[in-house]
């Protein structure tokens, strides 16, 4: 299954983009500096079998503050090929 990283998930596009990966059977891995909002405004949260991770991390901010936060996506990342090729 190949992988995709959405930054900024949260996001009103970012979500929905989410969902759309996901239709077309895509693994997502999602990162945004906030928590995640209610799921009303996330359009992925009603699929029942959804591939999906989601990591709170500033990727903008102090590393050794968000450390911990960061460290969590860094392992789904490895067996990447290519983590930031989206193919058509």
């Amino acid at each position: 299954m190949e992988k995709i990283i959405v930054i900024g998930s949260n996001s009103f596009s970012g979500a929905h983009f989410v969902d759309y990966a996901l239709e077309q059977g895509l693994d997502v891995i999602g990162i945004s500096r906030s928590p995640e909002p209610h799921p009303v405004f996330l359009p992925y949260k009603k699929r029942k079998d959804a591939h999906f991770r989601f990591f709170q991390c500033d990727l903008n901010g102090d590393p050794q503050r968000d450390h911990e936060n960061c460290r969590g996506f860094q392992a789904p990342l490895d067996d990447m090929a290519h983590p930031f090729l989206v193919k058509d």
